[in-house]
C-alpha cells in the first residue's frame, strides 16, 4: 500500500496513528539494547517518531536519520528540533555515508515499500560496524488482515491486495532478506493485534485518512472492479459487522552482521 510520501497530511495520520495500541513503538523497540555512545541510524526515518523513542531512551547516543522525501524531512527537522537528531537525505538502497560507521540501524514500516529489499539490507550491512546490529520492523497482512460477511467483497478484496503496489506480507519475508544480505538473525518476534472496541473505532478513522491519501493509487487498483467510493464505504462499514474480523501482524527481527 504505497502511501503519499510527500503529502503533508499523511504525517499527520501517521503522527495519529502512534498514539494507538496496535502501532505501539515501545512493544516493537523497547527490548532494543545499546551500549552507550553508540551511533545509530534511522532508516526512512519519516517524520521522525522511531528517532524521538530512542532519543527519549538513550540520552547518550548519536543518532542520525534519513529519508528519500524532503518533505518528510523537513518535518522531522521542525518536529524534533530539540531532540539532537541530525537528519540527512538519502536512498536507502545508496545511502549517503561510510562504511563501517554504525552500530545499530532502526527501520520501522519501510520495508514493505521498497522496490529492492535486498539491496536495502546488503546496503545496511555495508554501513554497520562488524558486530553491529539491525532492528527491523514490518507489517504483515495490513489492509488485507480482514474477513468480512460480505462474500462478494472479500473476493474483491483479495484481487485488489495484489495491485496497490505494496508487499503486503512482507513482515515474514525479513529474517530470510537478512539472512541472504549476510545477517546472523538473532530474534525474531511477531506479534498480532485484533482491533475491537475503541481501538476499533480509532483503526477507522485511521483507514479513512489512509484512504483519502492513497485515492489515486486505489482507483487504480480498483479500476474494473468496483468504484474507489463504494469499495471505501463498504469496507468501513463492515469493520462494524460482528461477524468481521479485523487483525494486524507485524514482525521485528533483530539481526548481527
Amino acid at each position: 500500500m504505497s502511501y503519499k510520501l510527500e503529502s503533508a497530511e499523511e504525517a499527520k495520520r501517521l503522527q495519529e496513528q502512534e498514539k494507538m495500541e496496535a502501532y505501539s513503538i515501545a512493544q516493537e523497540f523497547g527490548g532494543f539494547q545499546l551500549p552507550e555512545q553508540s551511533v545509530l541510524l534511522d532508516a526512512g526515518c519519516g517524520e521522525g517518531a522511531l528517532s524521538r523513542f530512542f532519543r527519549g531512551n538513550y540520552p547518550s547516543l548519536t543518532i542520525e536519520a534519513c529519508d528519500l522525501s524532503e518533505i518528510r524531512l523537513k518535518q522531522a527537522q521542525e518536529t524534533n528540533a530539540q531532540h539532537d537528531i541530525n537528519f540527512f537525505h538519502s536512498n536507502l538502497e545508496t545511502i549517503a555515508k561510510d562504511s563501517n560507521l554504525y552500530d545499530a540501524i532502526v527501520c520501522r514500516y519501510v520495508f514493505e515499500h521498497l522496490q529492492d529489499p535486498l539491496k536495502v539490507a546488503r546496503e545496511f550491512a555495508r554501513v554497520l560496524r562488524p558486530g553491529g546490529k539491525a532492528w527491523i520492523c514490518d507489517l504483515d497482512n495490513l489492509f488485507i488482515g480482514f474477513h468480512t460477511v460480505d462474500d462478494e467483497f472479500n473476493s474483491v478484496l483479495q484481487r485488489v491486495s495484489t495491485k496497490v503496489g505494496v508487499d503486503l506480507y512482507m513482515g515474514r519475508k525479513i529474517p530470510a532478506i537478512l539472512r541472504k544480505a549476510g545477517f546472523k538473525i538473532q530474534n525474531t518476534q511477531m506479534y498480532c493485534h485484533q482491533f475491537s472496541g475503541e481501538g476499533l473505532e480509532q483503526e477507522k478513522k485511521n483507514y479513512l485518512r489512509r484512504f483519502s491519501q492513497m485515492e489515486t493509487t486505489f482507483k487504480r487498483a480498483l479500476r474494473g472492479i468496483m468504484e474507489f467510493e463504494e469499495f471505501r464505504d463498504r469496507y468501513i462499514t463492515l469493520m462494524d459487522d460482528n461477524g468481521s474480523n479485523m487483525f494486524l501482524s507485524k514482525f521485528v527481527v533483530e539481526a548481527v552482521k
